[in-house]
């Protein structure tokens, strides 16, 4: 990636912003490379949040040219490589469990879905459209100046925080969508924390929820594919028993998190 001037300071919106790109640009380079290879297990994991780091941070701008190719990309890949990421969670844990039959078959069903990832066209063409975007920045954001990207921001913000705060509010709760907007609203804070003034603690409840939220949502999914996949079923009742553990441990938690989402807008930005 060519080097490059952007006159920006990088504790600004316009300047978190490139700064963020740029890191998920380099996460999906680096983890494409590595997918697949002996030994390594994170790579589609990290693959998988640096598309979801993107289109958080650009969604606040999803209506502007230079955003929409990005969000549509990433969308799509994020679409395709799901459903291995879920088999390759699903893999590691039938190793844990001792599952070898189980294993062995997801296993090489596994190796096709990583040579089917790094051969995808998709991924090359939204890193070249990541690119294009940083060379291309202050031209790209000359109609967008920082005042203004700013208060996209904090509107994307509290979008995202009264959705939350309505499904908490609810006396059943439905943790699916909570768990999505928990993700995007840490990724979107975490992008922008230079340039935000918030509590600390606040990162940390997110991190901690979506963390609790993503083993009940493993365990919620093994057991929807052992109705199927009677393979899975000796596993069903240690699943059910975790299952119950995590929804307990993600609702403490959830309830922890709604104290600090109410200063989510004290003080808006740093001075």
């Amino acid at each position: 990636m060519t080097q490059r001037k952007r006159g920006m300071s990088m504790d600004t919106v316009p300047g978190c912003l490139c700064k963020g790109i740029e890191q998920q640009y380099r996460a999906l380079v680096a983890n494409r490379a590595l997918l697949g290879g002996a030994g390594e297990q994170e790579a589609l994991h990290d693959l998988r949040v640096a598309l979801r780091s993107l289109r958080s941070l650009t969604r606040p701008w999803r209506k502007a040219d230079w955003c929409e190719e990005i969000l549509c990309s990433a969308s799509a890949f994020g679409q395709r490589s799901g459903p291995w990421r879920d088999l390759e969670v699903l893999c590691v844990e039938l190793a844990k469990q001792g599952q070898d039959m189980a294993l062995s078959a997801r296993s090489a069903a596994l190796e096709t879905g990583y040579l089917l990832l790094r051969e995808d066209p998709l991924l090359p063409q939204l890193e070249q459209q990541l690119e294009n975007f940083l060379n291309d920045a202050p031209l790209l954001l000359a109609d967008w100046p920082a005042g203004r990207m700013a208060k996209q921001l904090i509107a994307e913000l509290m979008r995202l925080r009264r959705r939350l705060d309505n499904q908490l509010s609810r006396k059943s709760l439905d943790l699916h969508r909570v768990r999505i907007l928990v993700k995007r609203l840490r990724y979107l804070l975490q992008a922008f924390a230079p340039a935000l003034a918030m509590s600390p603690e606040l990162l940390t409840a997110l991190q901690q929820c979506q963390s609790s939220l993503g083993d009940w949502h493993d365990r919620w999914q093994w057991l929807q594919r052992s109705q199927v996949e009677q393979d899975l079923r000796p596993l069903t009742k240690t699943w059910q028993r975790q299952l119950e553990q995590y929804e307990k441990q993600a609702r403490r938690e959830l309830k922890r998190l709604n104290r600090y989402t109410g200063t989510l807008f004290r003080g808006s930005f740093k001075d």
